[in-house]
């Protein structure tokens, strides 16, 4: 029987959310965050880790997105508060690249998220 999409995004997970994990916009409830050593090169980097056990790591476009939906700067008063992640096609080194997004607006109606 073959693979469905899922079971294949699913055998490839990472220690980090990607734009594959997030298929449709979908609320996340922050339980923390922190730095962490990212990638290859092991560069510390933001950390927002979700109720979920998942784990984001956030850019400055994120982080002033968060800032913005949850009315602080500072990550210590963002704990318990949810944010809605979307993937979003956004311009990286000349092409057009899925990548996670902080939602910002309110979404269309005709899209599925909780509030």
């Amino acid at each position: 029987m073959p693979l469905s999409l899922e079971e294949m995004n699913t055998a490839f997970k990472g220690v980090f959310l990607k734009a594959a994990d997030v298929p449709k916009p979908q609320e996340f409830v922050i339980k923390d965050t922190m730095m962490e050593p990212v990638g290859e090169e092991r560069e510390i980097k933001p950390i927002v880790l979700f109720e979920s056990g998942d784990k984001f790591v956030i850019n400055k476009t994120n982080r002033n997105a968060i800032s913005i939906v949850l009315g602080t700067e500072d990550p210590s008063e963002w704990n318990g508060k949810s944010i809605i992640l979307a993937t979003k096609k956004v311009e990286f080194k000349g092409d057009y690249v899925p990548a996670i997004r902080v939602q910002v607006n309110k979404p269309d109606k005709d899209e599925d998220v909780p509030y």
